[in-house]
């Protein structure tokens, strides 16, 4: 299963910052765009994440991908951390972005592939560390 990062910074937002007007002025977008989104990561997860009401609560299954958004989201800023160490462009650069500088295992868009039993290029920080050689 994909999950989209703007989607899940949505989600979080919009729970620690209690509404979703909050949550925009905090992402730099338009209320409408948080709403968007987190209806969007609702169709893709199969159940309402969160109640809409003051403050914004995550329901049980909100509470879950909640965990998994705050986590991916550590590990793409530790990339792109790395990544601005090394001199190559942010993680967060769009698809299009010339990919020569970064190394193999960073030239895919998404964190994790997207089929099991594929080789993982997970941070060596996290419990999956592996080797970036068999992700080119």
């Amino acid at each position: 299963m994909d999950w989209d990062l703007p989607q899940l910074r949505a989600l979080a937002a919009a729970v620690d910052h209690g509404s979703l007007d909050a949550a925009a002025r905090a992402l730099h977008v338009t209320p409408s765009a948080v709403s968007q989104r987190i209806r969007a990561l609702e169709q893709h997860a199969g159940a309402v994440l969160i109640r809409r009401t003051r403050p914004v609560a995550p329901t049980d299954a909100g509470a879950a991908v909640l965990r998994l958004a705050r986590q991916i989201d550590a590990l793409a800023r530790d990339v792109e951390t790395d990544l601005s160490a090394d001199g190559a462009p942010p993680a967060s650069a769009s698809p299009s972005t010339p990919t020569r500088s970064r190394p193999g295992c960073c030239r895919r868009w998404h964190l994790w592939p997207r089929e099991r039993g594929s080789s993982s290029c997970a941070p060596t920080r996290t419990a999956r560390p592996t080797s970036c050689a068999t992700a080119a």
